[in-house]
Formats: structure tokens, sequence, C-alpha cells
């Protein structure tokens, strides 16, 4: 193996190229050309743009389509190359064309990302060629990567998070329950039925003339008892201060009520009771 170095190239270095080894002793016989090898030196003409035909993000096994194109196209036809970085020579080789050059990738693997970049030269000598285009970057995105980067960072899947999102809705629905059943859980049947006035209770008794009929309506007038559940207790400690609670004796009453028969009719003070 031998290695030719060519140093500060010029755009006369420009053309084909091919190698030969022969014996250095008698007979010196020399080998076949090798297969020729086009050298191109750019910057003679003014850089061409490279455009995809598609935008964004590409996914693999999927065919993708750039074109380039030279702003100047006042002379003969050239030929178009496809450079990619990395790459020691062009991609793709493809022409004579006038204006612009389509060059196809099918079925794009993750290895074909990178970036892109075209040059438009002649086809005979000189073989002058035009300035590199701007790159183009390409991405290819495996069909296998389905999951977001955060969700893979952090191990959470789909099924995960709903799993998450149930319980939660859950629990809230369960506090609720706890919450409604011990603010409206009280049977009904234990509450005592108490007769409210907005009047003082001193009041009530100053009202009623004195006599045998007050002490009958003491008597059918009595205060709630003090064993009332706990619940009622409770919705009475929420009323205002001045509001009395009582327990009518309906027996004292209809007793108070025979006896007023009983005796003649006498002169009688009556007075109104704000239930």
């Amino acid at each position: 193996m031998a290695r030719f170095l060519l140093t500060d190239l010029q755009a006369s270095n420009s053309g084909p190229y091919t190698c030969e080894y022969y014996r250095r002793e008698p007979p010196q016989i020399s080998s076949q050309p090798s297969d020729s090898l086009l050298l191109l030196v750019t910057g003679e003409f003014p850089k061409p743009s490279l455009q995809a035909h598609q935008r964004g993000v590409v996914t693999a096994r999927e065919n993708v389509t750039l074109q380039c194109q030279r702003l100047n196209n006042s002379f003969e036809s050239v030929m178009f190359a496809l450079l990619k970085a990395g790459a020691a020579e062009p991609i793709r080789v493809q022409g004579p064309a006038k204006e612009k050059m389509d060059f196809s990738l099918r079925s794009v693997t993750v290895s074909d990302a990178g970036n892109y970049s075209c040059v438009y030269f002649l086809m005979k000598a000189p073989f002058w060629a035009s300035e590199p285009s701007n790159h183009l970057e390409i991405t290819v995105k495996d069909k296998t990567e389905r999951e977001s980067p955060k969700m893979a960072e952090t191990g959470v899947g789909t099924v995960e998070l709903t799993l998450i999102v149930i319980f939660i809705l859950l629990f809230i629905l369960g506090v609720f329950l706890i919450y409604k059943y011990t603010r409206c859980g009280a049977a009904p049947n234990k509450m005592t039925k108490c007769s409210r006035s907005s009047k003082d209770p001193q009041e009530q008794r100053t009202s009623v003339q004195p006599g045998k009929e007050s002490d009958d309506l003491s008597m059918a007038i009595t205060s709630c008892s003090p064993a009332l559940d706990k619940a009622s207790q409770v919705s009475r400690a929420e009323e205002p201060h001045t509001v009395t609670y009582a327990e009518l004796n309906t027996r004292a009453l209809r007793e108070g009520l025979s006896r007023q028969m009983e005796q003649p009719l006498e002169t009688c003070v009556y007075s109104t009771l704000k239930g």
C-alpha cells in the first residue's frame, strides 16, 4: 500500500485520478490502472440550496427526498453530488441536469441521520465545482421509541399513570362519602320536637295572670329534657342564644281544661303566646 499526499490544492487539480503498481526489477511489468477517482476542488461556482420535502423528525423505514438546486443555470448541464458530514466521498452522484436534482433516501435508518450538503460540477475538464450548500440536518426516530423522554426517565408508563389517577379518584370519593355520612347520618326519629319562642322564659311567666291557671300552664310548659341526643344538642348550639326550647305536656293541658269547665265562669284575662 502506498499513500500520496496532495497539498495546496487548486482548481486545476480537479479531475479523475488512477493508480497502478509495477516491479522494480526486470522485467518491470506494471499492473492494470485502478478505477478512476474523481477529485473535486470546490469553490469555483456559487453554492446551491438543499431542501427536504419532509419537515421535522423522520421515522425509520420512511423515504426521504432531498432536492439540490443551483441559482445560476446559464451554462451547460452539470452533475450533482450529495455529501454527508464525516463521509470521505459523496453519498450519491446524479445527473446531468440543468437546474436541480432530487436525491431519494429509501427506508432510512438511524445511521442515516446527520448533516447533509450538496455541490454541482462540470462533467468534463476542467471539472470545476461549486461551493457546498448549507448543512441540512436529518433526524431519524426509531419506531420502537414510543415513550416520551420524560416518561422513559421516570420509568412510569401509561398503565401505571392510569392506575394512579384511578386510585386518587377513589380516595377522594371515599372521603366525600365519609363526610356526608357523618353530617347527615343521624336518625330523624331520635330528634325531640320542641316549640321555639323568641321571648325570654321570664317574660313568658310574667305575661300570664296569677292564679290556678298559671299553675296548670307552668306544668304544661316544661323545659326540654337534657337527655336529647348529641345531634339535637349540636343543632341547638348553632341556634341563637335568644331561642328557648320547650316541650308541651298535653296531659296537664287536658286536666287544666277540665278543671276550668267545672268551675263557674269568672272574669278571665287572656294572653297570647307567640309560638
